[in-house]
């Protein structure tokens, strides 16, 4: 989820950037949002039921908006990770990429899609990562058995005094937020979860509008009183890094049976070498009004689990069975995290940067399908999805 979460890190989902711009804005192709915006399609490529979740991010100045989505086969497979790359021939192409796949060789060629994106539908062609066999995709929007989001977005700064210069601090959030069309208990649910997911109840907010503005107000007095506290002390070290800079973003990546997979992804710089990077995952059950947690979901057997996730790793970053985990990673026991999506065919295990590997290596996933998880899966869970 890396890629996407976008979107970050986005981001899975970090953005993907695709062209409209005034001379090539063809009625067929989605032309610049006119505010950021979510959407979920459902449809069939090569007769596989697929849903599609998409959000469009309206650009704040140029022509070029960015997008992060994601994918799934229904009842088949994992979460897929699509980054629109490039406009060409007046189709937008987009990349798939499996996150638990780590892509060792960075021009190894991938499966993508070559669509036409309007108001209501995704149309066009899928090809194998080698080109050499397509199949047509078309998609609807659709929010049977799934929910419609709102997208907030707030891009505030503040500014201090320095000694030789005024520093600033950037601050840029979106936010997922229940559309009207929610029904007023299931919106006040979704609502309520994420404001805890963040911490707003601790803060007193009530909305995620103002739990987002007074997260902002919080991070501009820290950074004004540490400059002030760095002036008074005559600190004589003056530069750059007294520059801040916070990005947040949450995803939808999981959107079926009245279940909402969300992915939370933070950046924040506030000095030195690199910034400090946060993600997590959280699977809330609007229909049954619960967050289910891995404790949940499994009853945890940690050495069994951990060997399982070993495995994962091995195959993931293609480690053979004499080497150590350490040669790529930084432990030699893959710990069990909660931070967990769910999908229809299994668990994705959700690491940030530090957590099994160095900074440079990013948000790692590693994916179990529940035939693998066997006896561990909770009866009540197995019942909730369906799972025989």
């Amino acid at each position: 989820m890396a890629r996407l979460f976008l979107l970050i890190s986005i981001i899975l989902i970090s953005s993907a950037l695709y062209s409209c711009s005034s001379n090539q804005k063809p009625s067929s192709i989605y032309t610049c949002p006119a505010s950021h915006c979510y959407k979920r399609y459902t449809g069939k490529i090569a007769g596989q039921d697929v849903v599609v979740n998409m959000i469009y991010y309206k650009d704040s100045g140029s022509e070029i908006p960015a997008a992060a989505g994601s994918c799934y086969y229904s009842g088949k497979s994992q979460i897929i990770t699509l980054t629109p790359d490039s406009l060409v021939d007046n189709m937008i192409h987009l990349t798939e990429f499996v996150e638990t796949e780590r892509y060792i060789d960075e021009n190894a060629k991938h499966p993508h899609w070559s669509v036409a994106i309007d108001e209501k539908t995704i149309k066009g062609m899928w090809s194998s990562a080698d080109g050499s066999h397509t199949e047509t995709i078309d998609l609807q929007e659709n929010y049977d058995d799934a929910y419609s989001f709102d997208v907030l977005a707030l891009k505030d700064s503040a500014s201090a005094n320095g000694k030789r210069a005024t520093y600033k601090i950037l601050s840029e959030q979106t936010m997922l937020s229940p559309a009207a069309s929610v029904g007023r208990q299931d919106a006040e649910f979704i609502t309520r979860t994420l404001l805890h997911e963040l911490g707003g109840d601790t803060i007193g907010a009530g909305t995620l509008n103002s739990y987002l503005k007074q997260s902002n107000q919080s991070m501009f007095a820290d950074h004004k009183n540490g400059i002030t506290e760095m002036v008074n002390a005559n600190d004589t070290f003056e530069g750059e890094s007294w520059n801040w800079f916070y990005d947040m973003h949450n995803t939808c990546v999981y959107n079926s049976r009245g279940f909402v997979g969300f992915y939370f992804s933070t950046y924040y710089y506030c000095g030195g070498a690199h910034g400090i990077n946060g993600s997590r995952c959280i699977c809330v059950d609007v229909k049954e009004k619960k967050t289910w947690h891995l404790q949940d979901v499994l009853a945890v057997d940690t050495p069994k689990l951990s060997s399982l996730l070993e495995g994962a790793a091995r195959k993931s970053f293609k480690l053979k069975p004499t080497d150590t985990l350490s040669l790529t990673l930084s432990v030699d026991t893959i710990p069990v995290t909660g931070s967990i999506m769910i999908s229809d065919c299994g668990i994705t295990f959700h690491y940030g940067p530090y957590e099994i590997a160095c900074y440079a290596m990013g948000d790692i996933s590693l994916y179990l399908p529940y035939t693998e998880l066997g006896e561990m899966l909770r009866p009540e869970f197995k019942k909730r999805m369906n799972l025989k």
